[in-house]
């Protein structure tokens, strides 16, 4: 067998190139290794914290927690009595064991300083069984990162993991978000959650965990739906269509498909699948609604191999049917056998060998061109050679090496009927052949073979009893016709109990010598024995016997065999092997009886099958050549040949006819690919069988387009007439035929559209045009896209405004391409106007009562677009003529009403005031403000503006009083002379100062006590009406400082 060493190594080679074209999704958005350490806990206690008690010896409680494999399970607890493995299955493999205890929140295990990135998923995962059978109280857990419990209570499975009716282990998986600022380590844990059920004998709650992960996935999004390219494949057998890769993902609306050349798509429209017709790496990266992207990788050779399997030796059988295995679209076949064309039909996957010698098959793929292997088959059966007819006559076959008549000849490869059997010896067989028959008929060397001998059971017989060891009726006295082997005899043990003892069988010649003896077999129980019962055994024996008469076969140790005493004839004759000539019972009292000794299992020679030979009928006509029809072809000098198939007795060959140039590989294949130089190439195709020759030429040519070039506007502004697109060279004279058509965009073709030059409209979308140039119905086509630039941005300056100040900015809308430009329009020479890019501008040096022009321009491919605003300097004056306060002095405490007064502009205006020393402003659209005075003297300001931003600011002083010390006089003269006429009550170091009325208190009463006065906020105005002369006292309390009087007062020439 000849192996293709180099094919393999150029494999290796190709796929380590092509795996430099392979995609990489990025890095940051694969799920990366699992960051815990020793979470299968094949290190035990090691790189973990556990809040439970680690448990040694003993036995357990709850609270403690143990690292083991299935077979230390008892040894943790005698409860758990039904071990399980770890979670991979291998009985070697440790895992966690838990004797549950009720403290909510208590740590199973945890593990600390595990890095962490922000805005990344992480996958934490574990595998949780029941130790034991838990079905009222099975352990919950939950999962934890840095002191937050994520997910749900999870609780383990009912029934122990060792018992029938469990799950078994069940995977666990939540995902946590690091969120924006994560710390740069998490602490993650494991926590029990069962409140109950979990102590004393009968508790349960007893769990295992295994295999803990803890895996960052991708940044912003959860786990998206996983590719599946599958194994590795080649392009081989899937022919010029090449090999549809499929991504295998749900086709979602959501979902995106990128390929590793950059073919991407999105929802129903998105690339799930790939026609692969070159070699390489190729990968495909899946994401579905912003999830994690994921991705497949699969490596596609060009190369495959043949493997006709390793050499053989036929014999049983005695015939094989090779089988090249590989198939595909295009693939042909042909069969050598000793360097030479085999014969019969030999351009088939398989080959059917009956014959030894070397067999090689050549194996063609129209892309991948072609591979052989070949094989050596021997044979110990005879030798037979086929033989092939076209006309009806008599063959004969033959068969070596002769065999003294010991063939026979059949035409059935198993049957022993006699209408079956053609000829009974003979080194050949003669018949006459009919066309269009294939005959095959089948040689058996009865030198060679296996068959059963003797009585197949007891059938028929009776007188039923058991006989011992070495009793002489478990003899059985027989002839050897030929010489042989004895493979194996059935015998029926009497068992009054199970067998105890082994079993030997022996074989002694005529003379009493030992022939041979079997190996001894023994019994057992397991084998199905029931006492007082007929046992039968198949007792293998291996003794050779030569071929002669008066051979004896007993049973020499072993219990009771069964016996019969009658329905056996002596002798009888079995397949022309052995005949068996009697027993040897005592005094031969029973003839006819035998020994449970049936179905003797005989081979002889080699004991091969029988070996098929043929007859094949094939062609007695020379052969017809058909090249197949003329191939034109377009822009390729390479293509598929098709000639007519050929006869299992014809080969073909392809050669070039003088003055054409090229190769076909491979150049004996009906469908061989041509590739040749040149417009024309005639090719002729050679059919030889063995009585002769044809040939036929196919003519191949080639028409050749090459892509036009367009020349034409790349951008234009929207809605623009009358663009014109040219197709270049021109062929017209040359044959060629020109068609415009707009793929995509709402470009519309005004004329020329079979010309080579357009003149076309644009829309507002982006537009591709494709000119198609034909010729002898070949084509080449060339596309050209017409970008719309985005209109001119509309330029906003912004509101009309009026200042105050001879400065201002100028702010106008962004664009979003490029700057805006501002400009005056109002001429001034003293302005300044300074750019501030991209939207603004400062001018200065503005002169008052003067309203200003600006222009904003934003300028675009497109065109411009401006806009003006005005901006007026007011300086109309604004003037606080007064401030009028009252003209009278009051108390501190009273309201005083203030009030600003202005001139020079029009209102409204507005009037902020302000206590001196204080921070309150009062605010308000009316000239008045009320105050409330609190000191002796206060400054109050006012400030004015108006809607122009012109202002001014002015003050007032307020003086009060807070203290009036007084004097009272004792006499007044009500006589109408304007003298002394009423009360008025004084300051005592200012006459001309009356006491203020507000809050003050006049009384007056008459000798008698009784009140004949009575005034409050007295106003100095008391002129004794009503009263007589007289003396009267009185009672006055300051309204300022509340100091009090009391004593007389006399009233003389009242005439009121």
């Amino acid at each position: 067998m000849k192996k293709n060493i180099l094919l393999v190594f150029v494999c290796i080679a190709m796929q380590s190139i092509y795996s430099v074209n392979a995609q990489n999704c990025p890095t940051d958005l694969l799920s990366g290794q699992n960051l815990i350490v020793n979470g299968d806990f094949s290190d035990g206690f090691n790189n973990w914290q556990t809040d439970y008690n680690q448990f040694t010896s003993g036995f357990s409680t709850p609270g403690n927690l143990y690292v083991g494999t299935a077979s230390q399970m008892t040894f943790f607890n005698n409860a758990f009595s039904s071990p399980f493995n770890g979670q991979t299955g291998v009985s070697t493999d440790k895992f966690l064991m838990i004797d549950g205890v009720c403290t909510p929140g208590l740590k199973i295990w945890k593990q600390t300083n595990i890095p962490v990135k922000p805005n990344t998923n992480y996958y934490f995962s574990f595998w949780i069984n029941s130790l034991k059978d838990n079905p009222n109280y099975p352990g919950i857990v939950n999962l934890d990162v840095d002191g937050t419990n994520i997910g749900s209570n999870i609780s383990a499975p009912l029934f122990g993991g060792g018992n029938p009716s469990s799950s078994g282990w069940i995977k666990y998986e939540t995902v946590w978000n690091s969120g924006l600022t994560p710390p740069a380590t998490v602490t993650i844990s494991i926590e029990g959650n069962q409140t109950t059920g979990c102590s004393g004998n009968g508790g349960e709650s007893d769990f295992a965990i295994d295999n803990i992960s803890f895996i960052p996935g991708c940044q912003y999004g959860s786990a998206g739906p996983q590719p599946k390219l599958g194994p590795d494949q080649t392009l081989c057998g899937f022919g010029l269509a090449g090999l549809v890769l499929n991504a295998n993902v749900p086709i979602n609306a959501t979902t995106t498909i990128t390929w590793n050349d950059g073919t991407t798509g999105f929802g129903a429209l998105a690339p799930y699948t790939k026609i692969v017709t070159e070699p390489g790496t190729y990968s495909v990266c899946v994401t579905d609604n912003g999830s994690c992207t994921k991705s497949d990788i699969i490596v596609i050779t060009n190369s495959f191999s043949i493997d006709l399997g390793p050499d053989l030796v036929l014999c049983d059988p005695a015939s094989v049917t090779l089988d090249a295995k590989f198939v595909g679209i295009g693939v042909t076949y042909k069969w050598y056998k000793d360097g030479a064309v085999a014969e019969g039909t030999n351009t088939n996957k398989t080959y059917f060998v009956n014959t030894p010698g070397t067999y090689k098959v050549i194996v063609t793929d129209p892309i991948c061109g072609p591979q052989e292997d070949e094989i050596t088959i021997t044979t110990k059966a005879p030798k037979v050679t086929n033989k092939t007819y076209c006309n009806a006559g008599d063959i004969t076959l033959n068969v070596t090496p002769p065999n003294d008549g010991k063939y026979k000849w059949w035409n059935s490869p198993t049957s022993i009927a006699t209408a079956d059997l053609l000829q009974k010896g003979g080194d050949s067989y003669t018949f006459t052949a009919t066309p269009p028959t294939n005959y095959t008929f089948y040689v058996e060397d009865t030198a060679s073979f296996r068959v059963t001998v003797g009585l197949p059971s007891a059938s028929g017989l009776s007188g039923l009893g058991d006989r011992g060891d070495n009793s002489v009726d478990t003899e059985l006295k027989f002839d050897v016709l030929t010489a042989i082997n004895i493979d194996s005899i059935y015998i029926t043990l009497h068992t009054y109990s199970c067998p105890t003892k082994p079993v030997v069988l022996q074989v002694t010649d005529n003379l009493g010598n030992i022939v041979g003896t079997s190996a001894s077999y023994s019994v057992s129980a397991a084998q199905g024995c029931v006492i007082s019962s007929n046992f039968p055994i198949k007792m293998p024996v291996g003794i050779s016997v030569p071929a002669g008469t008066g051979y004896k076969l007993k049973m020499i140790t072993g219990d009771n065999m069964n016996w019969y005493q009658n329905g056996m004839t002596y002798p009888q004759t079995f397949q022309d092997v052995v005949r068996f000539t009697g027993n040897n019972s005592n005094n031969n009292y029973a003839p006819n009886a035998i020994p449970s000794m049936f179905r003797w299992v005989v081979t002889a020679g080699t004991a091969c099958a029988r070996v098929p030979v043929q007859a094949i009928l094939k062609s007695c006509f020379p052969p017809v050549a058909d090249a197949g029809t003329n191939i034109p072809l377009c822009n390729t000098r390479t293509t598929k040949l098709n000639a007519g198939p050929l006869e299992s007795d014809e080969t073909g060959e392809w050669k070039l006819a003088t003055g054409s140039i090229g190769s076909v590989n491979p150049a004996n294949s009906a469908t061989g690919t041509l590739t040749f130089t040149g417009d024309t190439a005639f090719v002729v195709w050679t059919v030889t069988n063995g009585v002769g020759f044809d040939r036929d030429t196919v003519m191949v040519t080639t028409t050749t387009v090459n892509k036009p070039t367009v020349n034409g506007p790349s951008e234009t502004c929207p809605n623009i007439s009358g663009l014109l697109f040219t197709a270049s060279p021109d062929n017209t004279l040359t044959g060629s035929t020109y068609q415009w058509t707009v793929l995509s965009g709402d470009l519309s073709i005004i004329s020329g559209a079979t010309t080579t030059e357009i003149t076309a409209d644009a829309g507002n979308t982006k537009s591709i045009v494709r000119v198609t140039e034909t010729k002898n119905n070949c084509s080449a086509f060339k596309n050209d896209t017409l970008e719309i630039s985005a209109p001119t941005e509309i330029a906003k300056a912004g509101d009309d405004a009026t200042i105050c100040a001879n400065a201002y900015t100028l702010v106008g809308n962004i664009p979003k391409i490029g700057n805006g430009t501002w400009t005056t329009v109002t001429m001034d020479p003293n302005q300044v106007l300074t750019p501030i890019p991209p939207n603004k501008a400062t001018v200065t040096n503005l002169s008052d009562n003067v309203t200003y022009e600006f222009m904003y321009q934003i300028s675009g491919t497109c065109g411009n677009s401006t806009d003006f605003v005005k901006i007026t300097v007011n300086v109309n004056g604004l003037k606080i003529s007064s401030v009028t306060k009252p003209n009278d002095i009051a108390c501190v405490g009273s309201q005083r009403q203030l009030q600003a007064n202005v001139t020079g502009s029009s209102g409204p205006y507005t009037y902020v005031w302000n206590k001196k020393g204080t921070t309150t402003l009062d605010s308000t659209r009316v000239s008045t403000h009320i105050i409330t005075t609190s000191a002796v003297e206060e400054t109050y300001y006012v400030y004015v503006k108006n809607n122009t931003c012109r202002t001014d600011l002015d003050s007032v002083k307020i003086i009060s009083i807070d203290f009036q010390k007084l004097t009272v006089p004792n006499l007044i003269t009500p006589n109408g002379d304007g003298l002394n006429d009423v009360l008025k009550i004084v300051e005592i170091n200012d006459h001309s100062k009356l006491m203020l009325p507000k809050n003050s208190v006049l009384k007056i009463y008459n000798s008698w006590g009784n009140e004949v006065f009575h005034a409050d906020n007295y106003n100095n105005d008391w002129n004794a009406e009503g009263v007589s002369d007289g003396v009267y006292y009185y009672y006055v309390k300051a309204g300022c400082g509340g100091e009090e009087h009391k004593s007389w007062i006399q009233i003389i020439g009242n005439t009121k």
